[in-house]
């Protein structure tokens, strides 16, 4: 799956303003287990990092943060179910706060394997 935005079509990085703006950015990994407890090297710091249960839902949770902000928008639609986080959807619920707590530097999160 791929959402085509202006990150894109021009390269442009996570939004730092005040300004309300969103990039989503998806990779495709087939099986959880492919990124599950594997070792990495983060490619900014060069320090070891390892991608555990925590770290997975925590940046697939953009993911139901989206759908949740799209809930809010159109209320009269059935809402997509992402099945990898049934069960998290009260932790990711689309807000101010969340813009300013889950969404805020969600790129580095980023797995590089």
């Amino acid at each position: 799956m791929i959402v085509n935005n202006r990150q894109m079509l021009h390269g442009s990085f996570a939004n730092t303003s005040k300004d309300l703006r969103i990039t989503l950015n998806e990779g495709f990994f087939s099986q959880r287990g492919r990124v599950l407890n594997v070792k990495t090297t983060n490619i900014f710091d060069g320090k070891e990092e390892l991608y555990d249960e925590e770290r997975i839902v925590k940046r697939t949770g953009i993911i139901a943060l989206a759908i949740d902000a799209r809930r809010q928008h159109f209320p009269a639609e059935t809402s997509y179910v992402y099945q990898p986080l049934v069960g998290h959807e009260d932790q990711f619920r689309w807000s101010q706060e969340s813009r300013e707590t889950i969404l805020k530097d969600y790129n580095l999160s980023d797995m590089y394997i």
